[in-house]
């Protein structure tokens, strides 16, 4: 089994208690669902097979992690 094949089944190992359900954002130390439900495929750059899915961000989303970054990071300064 070649380095890139073994990465690949490790990740698909990885990946697969994620697989059954079209993964979220990760916002403000929780998982979060999306504004929409639109979802990308996450592929495998080594085949483009289909790894699983995750929600795809709008604005609002991108907003809200934006937001709790900048309140993180100003409770470390």
């Amino acid at each position: 089994m070649t380095d890139i094949a073994m990465l690949e089944s490790k990740t698909r190992d990885w990946l697969k208690p994620y697989t059954d359900s079209v993964l979220g954002h990760f916002i403000d130390g929780a998982r979060v669902d999306g504004e929409d439900n639109r979802s990308v495929a996450i592929t495998t750059p080594v085949d483009n097979s289909v790894l699983g899915e995750m929600q795809a961000g709008t604005q609002t989303d991108i907003d809200r992690a934006a937001n709790s970054a900048w309140n993180a990071f100003q409770s470390w300064r």
